[in-house]
């Protein structure tokens, strides 16, 4: 690895695979998707506004159902979009965090013995490692799961 941080592996998603990077890309569809909610819905507004602008229309149960559907589509394809963004982003955050804490373990448990008997009497070797890599992971999975759905839906 190059010291500089010039290595592409040093990132976040240094532990996602193919499948990983195929929910990432999901769930950034449906951040974009969740993203429209406004848009569509001021579009579909606008021809409402337009129609009751207008003084030679008349405003009938049909032209109101008929903008209601359409409300009642961009709803539903809104709350799809939404529903996809949350659960590929937080599928894919425990995937990574998963694979990051096994990976862990493994550079824990290659150390030579003699580095667990340099530790101090009192101390639980074993309770720190564990909750060190519960915390950081937990950490990491936030991040991935939560911060980084924010600031793309954002």
């Amino acid at each position: 690895m190059e010291e500089s941080g010039g290595d592409k592996k040093d990132g976040l998603f240094r532990y996602a695979e193919g499948y990983d990077k195929l929910l990432m890309f999901l769930g950034t569809l449906g951040s974009i998707g969740d993203g429209l909610q406004i848009p569509l819905m001021m579009y579909v507004l606008s021809d409402v506004i337009n129609i009751y602008g207008n003084r030679d229309a008349k405003v009938s149960n049909s032209t109101v159902d008929k903008y209601s559907l359409r409300l009642l589509y961009v709803a539903i394809l809104v709350g799809l979009s939404a529903f996809v963004e949350g659960l590929c982003w937080a599928r894919t955050a425990e995937r990574q965090t998963s694979r990051m804490r096994l990976e862990y373990l493994k550079s824990v448990l290659k150390q030579d013995v003699a580095f667990f008997d340099t530790q101090e009497a009192g101390s639980s070797t074993t309770y720190q490692v564990v909750s060190t890599i519960s915390a950081d992971s937990n950490t990491i999975q936030i991040t991935i799961g939560e911060k980084v759905l924010v600031s793309l839906t954002y």
